[in-house]
Order: C-alpha cells, then structure tokens, then sequence
C-alpha cells in the first residue's frame, strides 16, 4: 500500500555538480521501484544557525513522494549510508489532509480575487 510522505535532506555544500547528480540518481531509484514523485522544490544553498558536521552551509531538497514502506526502509538505509548527506527528515502525510489542500488550493484563491 502507498502512502505519502514529505522528505527533506540536507545535503553537504561542496559542488552543484555533485548534488545534482545526487537528485537525478535518487530519482531513478524512486521511479524504478514504481513509486511517484509528486513533487521536487529544490530550495537552494541555505546557511544553518548553528554547524551540522563542522558545515555551515547545505543544499536543501524537499520531496514529496509516494511510496511503500518497504521501499521506504531501503531509501533509508541508502541516506544514512551516503557520507554527502548531513541530516534528513521524513514525515507521513494523512492522504485526506493532503487532497483537501492540493485542490482545494486554486477554489480559495479564486474567492480572495477582487472584481473591479
């Protein structure tokens, strides 16, 4: 059974080149599993308050997947084993909560417009 979560990893700062890479492998490994991806942000490079592994900086990737939780214990095991990634947090999403907000997004807007 799929269920969806949010993932957020905190990637070490040293060569775009490297983080991307790192996004389009993950990605491959997510899709070849037969679980989707809803949605990817890619917030950037973003100074910590305080140093995680003796960094000061991070790239942050914020993805939102839905996937089985057996595949979800091995992408797990893969991010506590890469030595690139400083932290990640996951966090499941009621799939009730998650529609309601998705489509009801563009009716709210829709109502807050003014007509001139």
């Amino acid at each position: 059974m799929f269920k969806i979560y949010d993932l957020i990893i905190i990637y070490r700062f040293r060569k775009k080149c490297n983080f991307f890479n790192f996004i389009s492998f993950l990605k491959n490994i997510i899709i070849y599993n037969n679980c989707v991806i809803l949605n990817i942000e890619n917030w950037g490079v973003l100074p910590f308050y305080y140093k995680i592994k003796g960094f000061k900086k991070g790239f942050f990737l914020l993805l939102k997947l839905k996937i089985s939780f057996l595949f979800l214990k091995i992408l797990i095991n893969y991010l506590k084993s890469n030595i690139f990634i400083l932290r990640y947090f996951l966090t499941k999403i009621k799939k009730n909560n998650y529609f309601i907000n998705f489509f009801c997004l563009k009716k709210i807007k829709k109502k807050n417009v003014f007509k001139k």
